[in-house]
Order: C-alpha cells, then sequence, then structure tokens
C-alpha cells in the first residue's frame, strides 16, 4: 500500500518512531490476517450470521472468501473422519480456530467425533481436561490449539497429523508447534500441513 511504501522509505533514512512501528506491525498483521480470509479480518460482523448455521454449504464457505475453511474442512474429512486419525489444527488466532471448528462441526458431529481448544481462552481446569481427553477419549480426535499450546505438550501419543493455518513469524515457533507431535515415542509418520495464502505476504514469509 502506499503507507507501507512511505513506512518502508522512512525506515531506510532513519529507525522508525515506535508509533511508525507498531503502525507497521499493524498492518502487517492485518496483511497476515486478510490471508485467512475475510470472515476472520471482519470477523466480528461475519460471526453472528453464521454461528447458527449447523451445515455451512460448499457456497456459503465459498461467499465468505475464506479458502482455507474449505480446504482445512475436506482435509479433516479425510483425515479424522475416513482415516479415523487424530489432528491438531495451529493458529495464532482463537477466531480463526472458532471458524475451523464451525466449518467442520457438522462432519465430526456425523462420525459421532469432536473437537476441543487449548488457547488462552480455556480456563485452567478446561485446558487440561481438553488435553486428556484428545490424549485418551477416542471421540475426541482434533485439538484446536493456539501457540499456548506450542510449547510444553506430548501429544505423540494421540495424533501423527498437523495442520498449521497460517504460518508464525519465527520459523523457531513453527518447530514448536510441530515438536508437540514429531518426538521422542513419536512411532508413526507424522503429517504436516502448512497453509500458505498464494501471491500474499505469507509467501514471502515461507520464502525467508
Amino acid at each position: 500500500s502506499a503507507t507501507w511504501g512511505v513506512t518502508n522509505a522512512r525506515a531506510r533514512h532513519r529507525p522508525l518512531t515506535q508509533a511508525e512501528f507498531l503502525r507497521l506491525m499493524s498492518m502487517l498483521t492485518s496483511q497476515r490476517i486478510i490471508c485467512n480470509g475475510l470472515a476472520q479480518y471482519s470477523f466480528e460482523g461475519v460471526w453472528p450470521g453464521i454461528a447458527g448455521i449447523a451445515r455451512p454449504t460448499g457456497a456459503l464457505l465459498d461467499g465468505l472468501s475464506s479458502p482455507k475453511l474449505a480446504e482445512i474442512r475436506a482435509l479433516v474429512e479425510n483425515v479424522v473422519v475416513t482415516q479415523r486419525r487424530k489432528v491438531v489444527i495451529f493458529s495464532q488466532w482463537r477466531r480463526m480456530l472458532k471458524l475451523v471448528q464451525w466449518a467442520c462441526a457438522d462432519l465430526l458431529a456425523d462420525a459421532g467425533v469432536k473437537a476441543v481448544f487449548f488457547t488462552g481462552e480455556e480456563g485452567s481446569k478446561r485446558r487440561p481436561q481438553n488435553i486428556v481427553d484428545f490424549h485418551d477419549d477416542d471421540q475426541t480426535r482434533v485439538l484446536c490449539a493456539s501457540d499456548a499450546g506450542g510449547v510444553g505438550l506430548n501429544l505423540q501419543h494421540s495424533a501423527n497429523a498437523m495442520i498449521n493455518v497460517e504460518l508464525p513469524w519465527n520459523p523457531a515457533v513453527l518447530e514448536q508447534r510441530i515438536g508437540r507431535v514429531h518426538r521422542m515415542g513419536q512411532t508413526r509418520s507424522v503429517q504436516v500441513i502448512n497453509f500458505v495464502a498464494q501471491g500474499t505476504i505469507e509467501e514471502g514469509m515461507l520464502s525467508v
């Protein structure tokens, strides 16, 4: 954008002020959210209109301008429902995880299985219980996790598949996420799927 060009030009001549740096980071974050789709970017306006829809159609998903949701839905149907495997789905934003769970809820319900969350919004009792359920309960097959679950969790005995809805800024964070399932004690091949929106800031992050 024009604003980005001005800020970038200033950075070549002098350090950015704190206000300019914060504005730049805000713009970059907005670009990354848009890569996840307009449903997340405009969540407050979109969510009330779709939250009560139990079975999202392909046309509805297409209309949300969030192509990652349809792709994740297809993956969940294949990995969780058909192959009966457990999967960890990571996103930096709980709103995106909420959209993912909504997009897949009917598939999971039809199969008699469910998804649980591990983010900063779950209480101190609910988070560990969700991990126990994911580990021990065959019907709990999807763990939607933010980077609150990126470290310290041992999921290698329950899952061998992971979906990263977006790439984190720091590649070490990505390694930490993968390390929840690809670690000592894992006896199966681990499948990791990273979503990257073509022609966006995500491609630049991937190349770096």
